[in-house]
């Protein structure tokens, strides 16, 4: 981990006994985080209590036991996991320097109204970032996921449904293009599209796990190894990396 970073406020104890991430297309509904208190993420805790426990809280972000919930239960993920996912991605790459842009920013740049962007881009342009991720809410529903490579000049477009709309991503590239200094040029860079990645099947939930994979073997330099019937146990190893606050490895496939 990143050692720059600050570390985050976390329960005093995260976990009894350690979840078996090997375990494929299997969900344990009754995973269990400790604190000052014991957490039950299933269905039946959720409704009954009236307070949702905060888990874990650093790089700006607070993640409560229901957002746990919402990982380990095969819901859609919020906004809030997935920036905190991405961002934990990165503070936890030792190699080189990468960064994330709050999904809540593609609406600034596709606006007319762009005041106030040039403070958003402030800390990326503070820095020189080899990877930078851009979570894109699109389609009123759906998300896809651009990657920015500032050492190879190139850009991937990951979507587990649709093909690339080259001319939505010239718009987001030309306007990035104007605030961020690592992205002067990049609506001239390359953008890959092979759509050899892994695609989402027969679901409308799984999205965001998908993006968050996405990143994750990007950020490792990793072939795609995993599929649709791979998603549950994505979603636990997910849970883990964030109570453990790292991500450092990526399970093998069959």
């Amino acid at each position: 981990m990143n050692a720059n970073w600050p570390k985050p406020a976390t329960s005093s104890s995260l976990l009894n006994k350690s979840l078996t991430l090997h375990e494929k297309n299997k969900i344990n509904y009754k995973l269990r985080i400790y604190s000052s208190q014991e957490i039950d993420l299933s269905d039946d805790a959720i409704e009954i209590k009236t307070i949702d426990p905060l888990i874990v809280k650093g790089l700006g972000f607070k993640i409560f036991q229901s957002d746990l919930h919402s990982v380990v239960n095969c819901e859609k993920l919020n906004d809030n996991i997935i920036n905190f996912y991405l961002n934990l991605l990165c503070n936890s790459i030792d190699s080189f320097k990468a960064f994330s842009i709050d999904s809540i920013l593609i609406n600034k740049i596709l606006s007319t109204d762009l005041r106030g962007i040039t403070k958003c881009f402030e800390k990326l342009n503070n820095s020189c970032y080899q990877l930078i991720f851009f979570p894109l809410f699109i389609h009123t529903n759906h998300w896809s996921l651009l990657i920015f490579n500032t050492s190879k000049k190139t850009i991937s477009f990951d979507d587990s449904l649709f093909k690339i709309d080259l001319n939505f991503v010239k718009k987001i590239t030309t306007k990035l293009s104007k605030y961020v200094t690592s992205l002067k040029s990049c609506s001239d860079w390359p953008v890959l599209s092979s759509f050899n990645y892994p695609q989402q099947i027969d679901n409308d939930t799984d999205w965001r796990v998908f993006l968050c994979q996405y990143a994750k073997y990007h950020a490792f330099n990793r072939s795609f190894d995993f599929t649709q019937s791979d998603i549950l146990s994505k979603r636990i190893e997910i849970a883990n990396e964030i109570r453990k606050f790292e991500i450092n490895s990526i399970l093998q496939h069959d």
